[in-house]
């Protein structure tokens, strides 16, 4: 007698069936192949029709670019910048497994951040799809380069960074002398603490975007260790911290901070703010992939041509 699981009977049967989709065993079927990744050995679709992204950063950007059939995402919204297809919904934040689990993924796109947490439930997920991870302490190339190769698109991961890549010369070759001997950075305003935090690289934030975008770019940036951990700097320490700064990216994340600190003199008397060599990208930019690199080099572009 064949006996049928549903989903649900599947994602609670155990440990046995957990290792059996681990390894492909509990979905043998034609149309599969064999990737090897952080999390073991194990069989994916050949060509996945239904692909969740856990993270609307860290996932869905490179889902995105690499042309998958996407059913749902998490995290967050999708940021402006993303060409995602608006009919693409955004599930439950932090993720509901019964949700995902009712939506039938035949893929699942998972940060490693933190595998039992209720934001990215990694080891929840795996009795529900086959996972393909990302490692937040990665850049974007590797973690898109990985998807591609897994996925048997690396001509379209190739071409992806390729076109970064020649944004980045384009700038490069345009702002030489600035980038060469200006230092900058890209802060967010915290009206809130009263304080900046600098995106730098080095700072317990790992691998941040706009941190990441400058160093390729070859921008002059702050050191992270003349900053607090995190990379904050209270506002009454601006002056001696960021005063050598002549450029500012101002990470304008919607909540009012950019404009209350429009009257905050002690902001408004740092040598780049009073020279006007700021510019500001509104949205969230700190984390992301191939969109949010090339939304930020655009940024950089902006603010070096202030500096001019």
């Amino acid at each position: 007698m064949t006996m049928h699981f549903t989903r649900r009977e599947f994602a609670l049967s155990g440990t046995a069936l957990l290792t059996a989709v681990m390894t492909g065993g509990a979905r043998a079927q034609e149309g599969v192949h064999s990737v090897t990744t952080s999390l073991g050995t194990y069989d994916i679709p050949a060509d996945p029709k239904r692909v969740i992204a856990i993270d609307s950063r860290s996932n869905l950007e490179p889902a995105v670019a690499l042309g998958l059939n996407l059913i749902g995402y998490s995290h967050s919204p999708v940021r402006p910048w993303v060409p995602l297809d608006p009919a693409v919904p955004m599930l439950g934040a932090p993720p509901n497994i019964e949700e995902i689990l009712a939506l039938e993924p035949d893929l699942i796109i998972c940060p490693t951040t933190d595998p039992d947490s209720e934001w990215w439930p990694l080891n929840k997920l795996k009795a529900v799809a086959p996972i393909l991870p990302t490692d937040y302490l990665a850049t974007w190339q590797d973690n898109l380069a990985n998807l591609a190769a897994w996925l048997g698109k690396p001509v379209i991961g190739a071409e992806t960074i390729g076109q970064y890549n020649g944004l980045v010369a384009d700038i490069k070759a345009r702002h030489a002398g600035a980038i060469a001997g200006r230092k900058v950075a890209a802060v967010q305003l915290d009206a809130s603490k009263n304080a900046i935090h600098v995106r730098t690289l080095g700072t317990s934030y790992g691998q941040v975007m706009p941190g990441q975008v400058l160093a390729e770019i070859g921008g002059l940036a702050v050191p992270a260790d003349i900053l607090a951990d995190s990379g904050e700097v209270g506002i009454e320490s601006a002056g001696e911290l960021l005063g050598d700064v002549e450029g500012f990216l101002i990470l304008d994340f919607q909540n009012g901070s950019v404009e209350a600190f429009a009257d905050n003199p002690l902001w408004n008397r740092l040598p780049a703010v009073k020279a006007g060599h700021t510019h500001v990208l509104p949205g969230n930019s700190t984390f992301g992939s191939l969109y949010t690199a090339l939304y930020l080099a655009g940024g950089w572009d902006a603010l070096y041509q202030t500096l001019a």
